[in-house]
């Protein structure tokens, strides 16, 4: 096992998710994988889960009854321990409006449901604090991160086409 294989098998991971079958099929595939997870199933839980445990990555269902997933990353925002959080939003919110959004409320990066395995395991392996390969436009809302040119959404879709080349 190499090195990046053996940090993978510790990497912390929450999923804040209200639907039962969704969280579980989620929990499973990152844990055959070698991920630490937890599962959360309201915003609230999620804010308490992640203060306590300080996983690396978050991904976080923007809609959910109560307090949904966008007033979730921003209040996450707002706490040291999460400014360095790998934060993806997963949803069924597709529109330009809705990444935009997204990233707005402090999100990484916005993926829509069904969601792609490939896309969401190559976005954890990548941490929210690493330059990104040249070429790739970072688009960071919170003031804490770094912030350049380009649409909300080129991130999550441009982490596929850099991980390929």
């Amino acid at each position: 096992m190499n090195g990046s294989e053996a940090k993978l098998e510790h990497k912390r991971t929450l999923i804040i998710e209200d639907d039962p079958d969704g969280a579980r099929s989620l929990q499973i595939l990152l844990q055959l994988l070698g991920y630490e997870v937890q599962v959360a199933r309201s915003g609230m839980e999620g804010l308490r889960l992640a203060a306590l445990w300080e996983p690396e990555n978050i991904i976080c269902d923007v809609s959910m009854p109560g307090m949904d997933g966008w007033s979730v990353a921003r209040e996450l925002r707002r706490h040291p321990f999460a400014m360095q959080v790998n934060l993806i939003a997963l949803t069924a919110f597709g529109t330009e409006s809705d990444q935009r959004r997204s990233y707005e409320a402090g999100f990484d990066h916005h993926l829509v449901k069904p969601l792609d395995h490939s896309l969401l395991l190559k976005l954890l392996r990548r941490p929210a604090t690493s330059i990104p390969p040249a070429g790739i436009p970072v688009v960071h809302a919170h003031p804490a991160r770094a912030a350049s040119s380009g649409s909300p959404d080129e991130r999550s879709s441009a982490a596929l086409s850099s991980s390929q080349s």
